[in-house]
């Protein structure tokens, strides 16, 4: 039963770098600049009485494309943070853990996922240096350090048995 959780969970964990990451700008600074965003999208701002309405819509046009996955952070600069290397490291972690996992390999796998939790506490570091606000860290990182931890845990009782 282990192993077929096992299995799923690394699954999930490659799943869980579509999921939302890191908003690179705090909801403050996109307040007073609610054009600006990551991929810069062209924006006409309407001078009429629904003003308010069209800078709510801009501001959250503006936190969602200031929000960023997992395979984006591992595979494209990020401007204002430098953990280009270390999500590529922890999705290619996570591909040999998956890998392993199918294959029911589970002997080096712990200290895999041990590097792992490692660079997932480095990246929490990195995110809360650039971060201005905590809410920055969104919950794509959180279940994924939950799912890690869970393999952790599963594959240790899995090798002490």
């Amino acid at each position: 039963m282990n192993k077929r959780i096992i299995k799923i969970l690394s699954t999930i964990g490659i799943l869980l770098f579509f999921l939302p990451f890191f908003q690179t700008c705090s909801d403050q600074q996109l307040a007073t600049k609610p054009n600006w965003s990551l991929k810069t999208p062209e924006v006409v701002v309407a001078q009429t009485a629904e003003e308010s309405a069209m800078k709510a819509k801009l501001l959250q046009a503006s936190k969602e494309n200031a929000t960023v996955t997992g395979y984006e952070l591992a595979l494209h600069e990020v401007d204002g943070l430098a953990a280009t290397w270390v999500f590529s490291l922890m999705m290619l972690l996570n591909f040999v853990i998956w890998v392993n996992a199918l294959r029911n390999q589970f002997s080096n796998l712990l200290i895999v996922i041990f590097f792992n939790i490692v660079l997932i506490l480095f990246a929490f570091a990195l995110f809360l240096y650039a971060a201005s606000d905590i809410r920055q860290i969104k919950y794509g990182m959180l279940l994924f350090t939950i799912n890690t931890a869970a393999l952790f845990s599963l594959i240790y009782k899995e090798n002490s048995t």
